[in-house]
């Protein structure tokens, strides 16, 4: 009961029970940063029961029970829902003490996962817009994330599979992601790996992650671009008013802006 839904255009997200991927999440269901009228926010969870304790049965957001284990197992989800853009927060915390202490083969399998769903993706010619939730300077070869957590490595590989994949994307590579859903700040966004070095805050909400990945999603279903590849860092910085209350035609104005600049990337890991 409850698993047998009817087949609705969907953002679909991956990771949308964690902290991070659940505050997009309940962003992205709220519509105001997304033009498309007839779609529903679908977050895959392995487990139905914890998923409820994040998402209640208010229609808000659609569980779907599945994981990325297997083509089997991913054409199981796609025949659930119609994709229309797709959210990947999977795999992305840094604060709690399993992924610190997480070994090589557990931040290698978040890379294959990933592998499997742009497999996919190709393999069925499905070109999908997607939106990779990654982190702040993880291209610095002596970046202290690199030294204390090492799964950095593995999701500038799946940055990089992203940009050959070759259909519209957006890469944001957050600050430190600060437990409060409070707009303390306004955002700042970076365009290459030195932008933000030595300046102010380090930190951003979750508040204003889940409303520049929303943006994001807004922003690749509505462009025209068909090559709109755009990878952007982003933080906090002092004072309030700016991006974070920003309309959904402004935030497109920056991704335009963003879309037809080169990210300055320094690449030490492949």
């Amino acid at each position: 009961p409850g698993l047998l839904m009817q087949k609705r255009p969907s953002v679909l997200v991956f990771g949308g029970t964690g902290r991070v991927g659940s505050a997009i999440a309940a962003k992205l269901s709220g519509g105001p940063l997304i033009n498309e009228k007839d779609y529903d926010v679908s977050v895959v969870a392995r487990d139905l029961s914890k998923a409820r304790q994040v998402f209640p049965e208010d229609g808000r957001v659609r569980i779907l029970v599945g994981d990325l284990s297997s083509k089997e197992a991913i054409a199981n989800i796609f025949n659930q829902c119609d994709p229309i853009a797709i959210m990947f927060a999977a795999g992305y915390s840094l604060s709690n003490i399993t992924t610190f202490f997480a070994g090589p083969s557990q931040r290698t399998q978040d890379l294959i996962l990933f592998s499997n769903l742009l497999s996919f993706l190709n393999e069925t010619q499905r070109d999908i817009p997607i939106v990779l939730l990654s982190y702040m300077w993880i291209t610095w070869k002596f970046s202290p994330l690199k030294l204390f957590f090492g799964k950095v490595e593995h999701r500038l590989a799946a940055e990089n599979k992203l940009r050959k994949y070759g259909h519209k994307n957006v890469i944001i590579r957050s600050a430190r992601i600060l437990d409060t859903h409070e707009e303390k700040h306004d955002i700042e966004f970076g365009t290459g790996d030195d932008s933000f070095s030595g300046k102010g805050l380090t930190t951003i909400s979750v508040e204003n992650v889940a409303t520049v990945c929303a943006a994001s999603v807004g922003y690749l279903l509505g462009t025209p671009l068909t090559d709109a590849h755009v990878t952007m860092e982003v933080r906090s910085k002092e004072g309030k008013e700016g991006f974070a209350s920003k309309s959904k035609e402004e935030w497109d104005e920056l991704f335009d802006e963003r879309a037809s600049k080169p990210f300055l990337v320094k690449v030490y890991a492949s």
